[in-house]
Order: structure tokens, then sequence, then C-alpha cells
């Protein structure tokens, strides 16, 4: 029996994206994501392992007696706030062809995708070509900063593609908006909860005030 680590997460870098960002986004300046300015890092007390090279990552694999990472990404979540629909595609996939990459290097890592929500069609578009030309295993989705929910029609048809092409959707947690915690792990016990539980209820709710079918499988990670 394999195991499967079916949480992992690369710490991908603006210069790991920005290559793949077509112009006149590669040419950005400043970050090409919006910080928090949070201390995830706990000031090097946690995690660590996830921004090594591939050869030392497979290493820790072995010593923890991992067989399979999916790899989920960090910083990148932050795509589904975007302002700017057309930026939101470019970078979902530069991410993505980046990941893509990343995981040629070993069958024993499987990517995770991201797709521009804010442009639904796109979103349906990309879903399919990070699964069937780029190989990635799912589908993920940082909720908090969407404009829309996830129960709302405007994503049936990504479901119905999703569904079609047997590839699980993943809504991951992110931080709030309106955020009164003074620290990281006061932000995440607060957070974590509603902002799983609401997409998540939005889904079910939409699906029983339509009666829509549907056999998706959906995954709440944090």
């Amino acid at each position: 029996m394999k195991t499967i680590d079916a949480d992992g997460h690369i710490v991908e870098k603006d210069l790991d994206i920005r290559k793949y960002l077509p112009e006149p986004y590669s040419k950005r300046g400043g970050p090409l994501l919006p910080s928090d300015g949070l201390d995830t890092g706990m000031g090097g007390r946690v995690g660590g392992m996830e921004g090594n090279d591939i050869p030392t990552r497979l290493k820790d694999m072995d010593k923890e007696g991992i067989d399979v990472s999916v790899l989920f990404p960090t910083s990148s979540f932050a795509v589904a706030g975007f302002m700017e629909r057309d930026y939101a595609v470019a970078y979902a996939r530069a991410y993505n062809d980046f990941i893509s990459n990343v995981c040629k290097a070993s069958p024993r890592l499987k990517g995770v995708a991201l797709l521009p929500m804010q442009n639904p069609a796109a979103a349906v578009e990309e879903a399919n070509r990070a699964v069937t030309k780029l190989g990635l295993a799912a589908i993920a989705v940082a909720t908090q900063g969407m404009k829309d929910h996830l129960g709302s029609q405007i994503y049936w048809p990504l479901y119905e593609e999703l569904q079609r092409l047997n590839t699980p959707m993943n809504g991951a947690w992110s931080i709030p908006t309106l955020n009164r915690a003074t620290h990281f792990c006061a932000m995440t016990a607060r957070s974590r909860p509603s902002t799983l539980a609401s997409p998540g209820r939005s889904r079910i709710q939409s699906r029983e005030k339509r009666k829509r079918p549907s056999s998706i499988q959906v995954n709440w990670v944090h």
C-alpha cells in the first residue's frame, strides 16, 4: 500500500512564475502577488522543506516513508482575489505550466492546478488544459476574495467539465478580507472554519434549490 501525502506544498517564487508569464504581465514591476504581511513560518520555527530543490524533497519523502506527494501552491492561491481578469488568466496558466514542469522531475510528484475563477469560461478551458495537456492531478480554489460563491450558476459549466474529466476540486482556506487577528495562529484558528464552511454550504444550498445533480468530488483542505 502506498503512502500519499495529500496536502504537500511547494513554495513558488516570483522568478519561478515570471518566466512562464507572457508579456506584458512578465514585465510588471514589483511582486507578482500582493503580500498579507504575515510571517507564516513563525520566525523559521515551522515549515522549511517546501522551499527546497526537488532532490532534497525526494530524499525527505524517502526519510518520511512517503511514496507520492500531491503539491498545492502556497502564495499563488491569491490569484482568486485578483481584480484584473486577464492577469488572473495569465497567472493561472503560468503557475500551471510551472508546477507541471516541476512534477516532470519525478512521477512521485503530482501537481494541483489553479484556475482563474474571475473568468468562468477561461476557468473551464484552463481546467481542461491542466488535466489533459499538463497532466495535473486536481484543481484547487481558494474561495476568499472571490466575488461569486462556489454555488453560483456561473460555475456549473466548470463543474460539468471536472465531472467529465473525473477530476477532483479542492477548496482551500484563505485569509478573510476583514481580519481582526493580531498574529498568524489566531488568524488561522479564526478563519479556517468559516472560509471552508461558507463555500461548502453555498454549493449544497445551490444544488438543493435548483435540483442540480452532480457527482463531482469536492475536497476541503487547509
